[in-house]
């Protein structure tokens, strides 16, 4: 199933997920890109802080733009 920007809803997470790895900063007010619609330090801030430890934001910014036109 696609959603309204043509990507599926995995691929929207990745992105999703890729935009916010892509900040120099993360800040947990920010809806958390899993879509349970609750605030990133709730929910997934701990799993997005490992994979900022294993992707730097240079190459998150890069991987995002490669997925999202």
């Amino acid at each position: 199933m696609r959603g309204y920007s043509g990507a599926s809803p995995d691929e929207k997470t990745i992105a999703d997920y890729l935009r916010l790895l892509s900040r120099q900063t993360i800040k947990g007010h920010s809806i958390c890109p899993c879509g349970s619609g609750r605030r990133l330090r709730k929910c997934h801030e701990d799993d997005l802080e490992n994979l900022r430890r294993m992707i730097p934001p240079v190459i998150a910014k890069r991987m995002h733009r490669t997925i999202v036109p």
